[in-house]
């Protein structure tokens, strides 16, 4: 059989054409009723792990934008409460308000003060059921409870308010210690600073202005006040104007206020003054190390200039590095002393350059408790050392530097005149022999001149200058006074003011006779500095003269050269060598003193002197501590402290323990206070300058406070938290939920003003009737609450504002995944369409093909039944071979 080979291949490769088609036909009739192209991963691998990934965007940003809106619920629910909270303080404040009325009995005023303690247990009450899934919202405790287990985290002291610490140097009772000639002294009255937040407060003061600072680890605030003597204008504090006033300096963006009255009002009393009394209030001992005493150089003028500082210590010891130049100013000790720390007063003399370095250099030491040190710079009349020699001008005899004129001429005693005032013949030293100074001559070669000399005393720097005369011929015995020299200004001096000089005389052809004296401008009274005669060939040494200025006026200095024909050989000349020419004053001016805080003066620390570091819940007693809320409270005067347990309530009073103080806590101190019944230990510390009873003002335990609390709490979960995308970062924590209970707020932010207001209120309704200073206190309390609690709001509302521009973005951007996914998966109609088209004429070709298959085996049938009955019929009959052959053929052809 030659046809079976060619049949099957024809039948087989028909039915897989046809069944390929199918195929193909039935997936685009799929596209194109299902709207995608990608129905199953073996349609696209690479396209179906895109979509997919999109899809998985989509699904859980959806699941974000629902998270957001719960997120928005639930601060809806906290602000609808807090508008509700925010209506009840506003009907406080108008009772308050109203209970502040004279006419008002005080039955009246307590029955008001009955319905604000209402609407607070109502504020209250709204916070205790304002909740969302048993979260309680405005308690600012979001945690999961787990019962029966104490958080190792709590143990900490719910602060009522910060306390003055007890090295606190500004509290009641502490005096300035400014020792200053003429200075006021002002003391604190009273402290306000319950609502003061934690930190260190350092007063300081520049000229007028007083500033606070308050430092808590690495961040700074401040605040300003000027004091004025005049009428006082914004930001501004007068002065007082008599013993017994007061003034009140508050800072109130620091919460801090400080009431200070006088104790003494002394000359000297200006805005100034009162400035450094503030910040060199109670200041406190440095006994162990010196300290450097900064901002002492305060010496002004040219650097030559000669001026006089003296430096007093109240109680401590001075010393400096650094002495080059200076000369120690009679009384205050010698420069060993200065550089040994063996001396509580300096007092320097030098140039302004040498007097700064000096004091640049000045440290101190306080074990007596130091406060103050006073800085007195006394300007001395120009170049008193002649470091300038500079001629400014000449004319005849005279010639001029800076601060002096010098004249080389004879000067007759009694005779001359100085500023318009004829001198006195006051030389008591004159020898006897002598003619008077009128008729004695002196030759025409006399020369009187000047020069400057480095020729000083070794505790001086600068120059001497030299007045001296030669060439002469006098009468035997005979004494001739010139050249001299006047300072050019005058200088105010006070009666008992001192007047120093060195001076050395040496004797020329013969000895020497050196004059001096102060000439008082106003008067022409004389008072004498010098009167000294030699011998012959005489030299004196370095000498210092110290005069006592008898009357109070302005002086100019005149200081004259002379010589002394000891002799009688009728030949003279000598020299007189001046330098360092200072004034000290008895009692220094204002403006030359300046006030130096060495201490640790002006300082108020807001914090609980005594803290707790540990709450111990078992092994303390022979049972372990149970559920619940524990408060202590201690009493200095029986010297007892009780801790009472309550229900989680807070209300419920389970049972209470008492045990005494056995002793104060000493400096530094750690003592653990054990409660066997209850089975709890309560370990504190001290951290006070000083030992303090439990109870006491300054220990941060004067009334009730929370010692510890068994919350029952899982600490891993305590605020809500919203995820609003990918990632732990952009996660959304609701900080803003805050406690707003008055009484057992443990909210750092608000508890000192919350819980102030509900002891206020606790005081005013339990007491009689309520006085008007505290209704007024109240009312200010009621104000900062409720702008607290708006504050609240808008937080909240910012919340929300956020969430909703979340809910937005995600919806932009799921938009955006589903776009994305549609153009990866959705089918192309078009194309898809005319695909099934020529797919359908595929199928329809092979469908035609199978069935001209499927009818080979019926023609074949039929050609050889008819060759088998044509070899039937050539039995009988004669057949042309011509019909044989054709069939054959046929058949042949067929195959």
């Amino acid at each position: 059989m030659a046809i079976s080979p060619l049949r099957n291949y024809f039948l087989h490769s028909s039915f897989d054409a046809t069944s390929g088609s199918e195929r193909a036909v039935t997936r685009s009739v799929e596209r194109l009723s299902t709207g995608l192209r990608i129905n199953r991963a073996s349609d696209d691998p690479a396209g179906f792990k895109v979509a997919q990934g999109l899809h998985t965007l989509s699904s859980y940003q959806s699941m974000a934008a629902r998270n957001a809106n719960d997120a928005i619920s639930m601060v809806q629910i906290a602000q609808g409460a807090l508008e509700g909270v925010s209506s009840m303080l506003l009907q406080m404040k108008e009772l308050v308000t109203r209970s502040v009325n004279g006419s008002f009995t005080g039955e009246q005023r307590k029955t008001v003060m009955q319905r604000i303690g209402d609407l607070r247990d109502e504020i209250n009450a709204t916070a205790d059921r304002t909740t969302m899934n048993n979260l309680r919202l405005l308690q600012g405790d979001f945690s999961i409870p787990v019962m029966g287990e104490f958080d190792e985290l709590l143990g900490e002291v719910e602060a009522d308010q910060p306390t003055l610490q007890s090295d606190s140097t500004v509290k009641t009772g502490i005096s300035s210690s400014l020792s200053v000639s003429g200075v006021s002294r002002i003391s604190v009255r009273s402290t306000d600073t319950e609502l003061a937040p934690v930190g260190e407060y350092q007063f300081s003061s520049n000229n007028n202005v007083v500033t606070l600072t308050r430092t808590n680890g690495t961040s700074v605030t401040s605040q300003s006040i000027t004091l004025t003597s005049s009428a006082p204008g914004a930001g501004e504090v007068q002065v007082p104007t008599a013993a017994g006033q007061a003034f009140t300096l508050n800072f109130n963006n620091l919460n801090t206020s400080v009431t200070y009255q006088v104790d003494q009002f002394g000359t000297r009393n200006t805005a100034e003054d009162y400035a450094v009394l503030v910040a060199n209030l109670g200041a406190t001992p440095s006994a162990s190390a010196w300290r450097a005493v900064s901002g002492a150089n305060i010496a002004t003028g040219a650097a030559s200039d000669q001026v006089v500082a003296k430096v007093d210590a109240n109680g401590g010891f001075l010393k400096l590095s650094t002495i080059a130049g200076l000369t120690p100013l009679g009384g205050y000790g010698d420069a060993a002393s200065w550089t040994a720390g063996s001396t509580s007063s300096l007092g320097l003399i030098g140039t302004v350059a040498s007097v700064n370095a000096a004091l640049a250099s000045l440290q101190v030491q306080s074990p007596g408790g130091l406060g103050d040190i006073d800085i007195s710079i006394t300007p001395q009349f120009q170049n008193s050392v002649f470091f300038d020699n500079t001629v400014t001008s000449s004319s005849g005899t005279r010639v001029s530097i800076p601060g002096w004129d010098i004249y080389n001429e004879r000067f007759i005693l009694g005779s001359s005149s100085v500023s318009g005032q004829v001198s006195s013949n006051a030389d008591n030293a004159m020898p006897a022999q002598a003619p008077t100074y009128s008729s004695t001559s002196a030759s025409a070669g006399t020369t009187y001149s000047y020069e400057f000399s480095a020729d000083v005393p070794t505790t001086v720097t600068g120059q001497s200058l030299r007045l001296y005369s030669e060439g002469m011929t006098t009468d035997s015995y005979g004494v001739v006074h010139g050249p001299y020299v006047v300072s050019q200004n005058a200088v105010a001096l006070a009666a008992g003011d001192t007047v120093t000089f060195n001076w050395k005389s040496q004797a020329g052809s013969d000895a020497y006779d050196s004059y001096a004296y102060l000439l008082n401008t106003g008067s022409g009274a004389q008072v004498e500095l010098l009167d000294v005669t030699g011998t012959t060939g005489g030299t004196t040494p370095w000498n210092t003269a110290t005069v006592n200025v008898p009357t109070t006026g302005n002086y100019k200095f005149v200081f004259i050269a002379g010589t002394f024909d000891a002799t009688g050989g009728r030949a003279a000349g000598g020299s007189l060598y001046l330098t360092n020419i200072q004034i000290n004053p008895s009692d220094p001016a204002a403006s030359t003193l300046k006030a130096f805080n060495i201490g640790n003066g002006g300082i108020i620390s807001m914090d609980n002197a005594i803290t707790l570091t540990d709450v111990q819940f078992t092994g303390v007693g022979p049972w372990d501590a149970s559920d619940g809320i524990f408060r202590m409270i201690a009493d200095d005067d029986l010297q007892t402290v009780t801790l009472k347990q309550y229900d989680v309530d807070l209300d419920t009073l389970i049972r209470e323990e008492t045990i005494s103080q056995v002793s104060a806590f000493g400096i530094n101190e750690t003592r653990t206070l054990s409660f066997p019944t209850l089975g709890v230990g309560v370990t504190l510390r001290n951290n006070a300058n000083e030992s303090l009873w439990l109870g006491a003002d300054k220990s941060g335990y004067e009334i009730e406070a929370l010692v510890a609390q068994n919350k029952r709490i899982d600490t891993n979960v305590n605020v809500p938290t919203f995820q609003i995308s990918d990632g732990s970062k952009f996660d959304v924590t609701i900080n803003e939920l805050q406690d707003i209970r008055m009484g057992s707020n443990g909210d750092s932010q608000n508890a000192p003003l919350f819980n102030r207001m509900n002891r206020l209120i606790n005081s005013l309704t339990q007491g009689g009737d309520p006085p008007m200073e505290s209704l007024r206190s109240l009312s200010v309390l009621v104000d900062d609450t409720g702008e607290r609690v708006a504050e609240m709001r808008g937080r909240l509302a910012g919340v929300v504002n956020r969430m909703s521009s979340a809910i937005e973005n995600i919806s932009t951007q799921v938009s955006s995944f589903a776009s994305s996914q549609k153009r990866v998966e959705d089918t192309d109609y078009a194309s898809e369409v005319a695909h099934l088209v020529h797919l359908r004429a595929q199928r329809d070709m092979s469908a035609a093909t199978m069935a001209h298959l499927n009818a080979q085996p019926k023609v074949v049938l039929w050609l050889l039944q008819d060759e088998k009955a044509s070899k039937a019929s050539k039995a009988t009959e004669f057949t042309p071979v011509k019909t044989t052959m054709n069939r054959t053929s046929a058949l042949a052809a067929y195959a």
